[in-house]
Formats: structure tokens, sequence, C-alpha cells
């Protein structure tokens, strides 16, 4: 988990896990726009949530990441079966324990 500067929730996701889940989200829209069915990690500067925010941000292609699609998609896939990695899985632990201890 990134200690510094400002962190966001989707940062404590994996970057692959977010980047699918992206690309679910974003499928129909990167067909019609960017002729392909999904975005890679050499898309990037980098390989991070804010490097796909800012990938969304600087491409004329699109107005902005809806962060509340793509949390669906993430609610689909989990639910589905689809799991986070063991790194994305600590990071909610730790902030899920941080939450405890502040509420104990």
């Amino acid at each position: 988990m990134r200690r510094s500067g400002d962190i966001e929730i989707e940062d404590l996701f994996d970057f692959d896990f977010y980047l699918k889940a992206v690309n679910l989200t974003y499928e129909k829209l990167f067909k019609e726009r960017l002729d392909r069915n999904s975005l890679e990690e050499q898309d990037f500067e980098e390989k991070s949530f804010r490097g796909i925010k800012n990938y969304f941000r600087k491409s004329g292609q699109f107005k902005r990441l809806d962060k509340v699609k793509v949390s669906y998609k993430i609610a689909d896939l989990i639910g589905a079966g689809d799991k986070p990695d063991e790194h994305t899985i600590s990071n909610f632990s730790k902030l899920f324990k941080k939450i405890n201890e502040k509420l104990a």
C-alpha cells in the first residue's frame, strides 16, 4: 500500500485486477473509439490507478474514468468468483484493521 501523496481506495487494488475491471466496463467504448477491446499495461505512463485515470483524462476519447461503473464491475467479478490477488486482500485487511482500531 502506497503511503505518501494522495491515496484513493482504488489504489488498494492490484493493477491487473483493476485494469481487468476497467476493460470489461469500457469494452464497447474501446471498440467504438479505439478500434480495440481493451487497454494494456503499456498504454499507461504509470502502472497504477493514477496511470489509468490519467490515460482517460489525457486521451481525448473519454470525458473521465467512471470509478462507480468500474466498482460495480469489480463487485460483479468478485461475485462471480474472480478473486483479487493476495496483495489486494492484504491491503484491504490492513485498512479494515485500522478502521476497527479507530472505532474500538
